[in-house]
């Protein structure tokens, strides 16, 4: 079958770290009882022998953990400004979600478990044949599409296939793309007055044929029945494609 519409077959921061604390280096403080210039030489001697007796790898070890404790603090302070600024995003980002834009809601008609049943014919020179064909249509992916589950039973192999129909903000139009377990893919445009939806597009077959159709669907006034029919063209020639009748017998979210 190469029928299109809502067919199954044919439907950072940089913190810089602490510098090295200065002070004096004299053995006594300012405050200290100062000593007597003897006791004062006496005592620098002794310092110098000490400090050159002091290993220079002591020296250095200091140097390098003085550096080392300014790394980390600098590594701390980084990881600290990183988390706050992703705690800033992430609050920003939750509160700016986007919303489905209120045109997504005329698809609302769909939502649920639909059973239609009636006359469906493949090519112009084809024969008619007895279809029943079933819909589960429920919102996906925060609300900004609607997946169609379908199942149709005609006159050959039962066919599964899956429509997303959504709608396009820049265009401003409600759209549906198909995908047929035969291999038969098609895109549409949906139209909406009242209680009537009117689909337009094609569809291409797994032989690759292209195919023109335009499918009208008419609900009932509490949108739990319809009526539906599609006009199809194919090399010039029209025929009716489909012509059904159905109900909702569950309604979804």
């Amino acid at each position: 079958m190469n029928v299109v519409g809502r067919t199954t077959v044919g439907r950072g921061l940089s913190i810089a770290g602490p510098g090295a604390a200065t002070g004096d280096s004299r053995p006594f403080s300012d405050k200290s009882v100062t000593p007597n210039r003897s006791v004062r030489n006496g005592l620098a001697d002794k310092a110098g022998t000490a400090l050159a007796c002091w290993p220079s790898s002591k020296i250095r070890n200091s140097t390098i953990g003085q550096n080392g404790t300014r790394k980390r603090l600098f590594m701390r302070r980084t990881v600290t400004a990183i988390l706050l600024m992703y705690a800033a995003a992430s609050a920003q980002g939750q509160s700016s979600n986007p919303t489905p834009p209120p045109e997504l809601k005329r698809w609302n008609v769909w939502t649920g478990d639909w059973a239609l049943s009636g006359i469906a014919k493949d090519r112009p020179d084809g024969p008619e044949y007895k279809v029943d064909w079933y819909l589960h249509e429920h919102w996906i992916l925060g609300g900004f599409f609607m997946q169609v589950d379908q199942t149709w039973k005609g006159n050959g192999p039962e066919l599964h296939s899956l429509e997303i129909l959504s709608y396009d903000p820049v265009r401003k139009i409600h759209t549906i793309s198909g995908f047929s377990s035969d291999g038969s893919t098609w895109s549409l445009t949906a139209t909406f007055h009242n209680a009537m939806l009117i689909e337009n597009g094609q569809s291409r077959g797994p032989d690759g044929q292209l195919t023109r159709c335009q499918t009208t669907w008419i609900f009932s006034n509490d949108r739990m029945a319809l009526s539906g029919t599609q006009e199809c063209e194919e090399n010039g020639v029209r025929w009716k494609a489909i012509d059904v009748r159905g109900t909702k017998s569950k309604v979804t979210k």
